[in-house]
């Protein structure tokens, strides 16, 4: 009754569960594909600085 009083139409709740089912699983993908970057930007930042101590390391 509520939701008829806000939006001044009739909605269907499957319709709108089936809609906030969409936005969330758009949402996990999305933080999924952040998270794999972070991970790998990680996994480069420690190759570089293993890289930069090798470097250091060396004589002249």
């Amino acid at each position: 009754i509520l939701l008829y009083l806000v939006a001044q139409t009739q909605q269907r709740p499957i319709f709108i569960a089936a809609g906030i089912l969409a936005v969330i699983s758009v949402l996990l993908i999305l933080v999924g594909f952040l998270a794999e970057l972070i991970v790998t930007q990680g996994q480069r930042i420690v190759e570089v600085e293993r890289r930069l101590d090798e470097r250091d390391r060396e004589p002249l």
